[in-house]
């Protein structure tokens, strides 16, 4: 005999998961710190020196394109956001307290659950600090990007216009509008990211105020029992 009824699913299978309990506080991306330090000891410092190559290239030189002075202002403004972009971010590092160094230098918090606790506290504070200072690394690098691009744009801007000059602005200029696109997405949510996926991944976590707690499992996968 058949029957109609569709199965109810039990009270397990119907309760939300509850959300994992972090020892530590972690970045959405666990590469966070790698992308600082590529931004801040590479990238930024490269994009700052081409800036100021080709600003002594244009002052000295004769014959110069029709913008080219305002190309100078826009590549002024790329090597000072692209330097307070570097200085931003090697000061976010020197807040990058990982877990492993803070066990390192306090010991006593894999013996102490209050020593423990003092452990996450600190290192979530760091990190707080960290995020805050790479923030407006990756802001300045943005927009040092757009002031770049648009230097480039204008000394590609001819006195006579002949095809090979609108040839080479057509990509600066997609790169130029691209760029304030990506600036206007990581500004608002609303705004399709080019790149970032919208879902956010499973191992983020946010915290606010003090970290929270721990039970037993999550205590002792750090704090050791003492010997004896």
């Amino acid at each position: 005999m058949t029957s109609d009824t569709k199965a109810v699913p039990s009270a397990i299978e119907t309760q939300a998961a509850p959300p994992p309990i972090t020892v530590w506080e972690r970045p959405s991306a666990l590469g966070y710190q790698e992308s600082l330090r590529g931004l801040g000891g590479i990238v930024a410092p490269l994009l700052a020196g081409f800036s100021l190559t080709a600003i002594s290239v244009i002052v000295t030189a004769n014959d110069v394109p029709r913008l080219a002075y305002w190309a100078v202002a826009a590549f002024s403004g790329a090597v000072a956001l692209m330097l307070f972009s570097m200085q931003a971010a090697v000061s976010a590092l020197n807040q990058n307290s990982t877990p492993a160094d803070i066990l390192m230098w306090h010991p006593e918090a894999t013996v102490s659950e209050e020593e423990f606790q003092e452990a996450r506290k600190m290192q979530a504070a760091d990190f707080r600090e960290m995020k805050r200072r790479g923030k407006r690394s990756f802001q300045a690098y943005g927009w040092g990007i757009v002031t770049f691009l648009l230097g480039v744009a204008l000394l590609l801007v001819p006195h006579a216009w002949t095809a090979s000059r609108i040839v080479g602005l057509v990509p600066i200029g997609v790169a130029l509008l691209l760029e304030v696109y990506w600036l206007m997405a990581n500004r608002w949510e609303s705004l399709p990211h080019p790149v970032e996926h919208l879902v956010k991944p499973s191992h983020e976590a946010e915290w606010t105020g003090t970290p929270p707690a721990l039970d037993a499992v999550a205590i002792s996968s750090v704090v050791r029992k003492p010997a004896g």
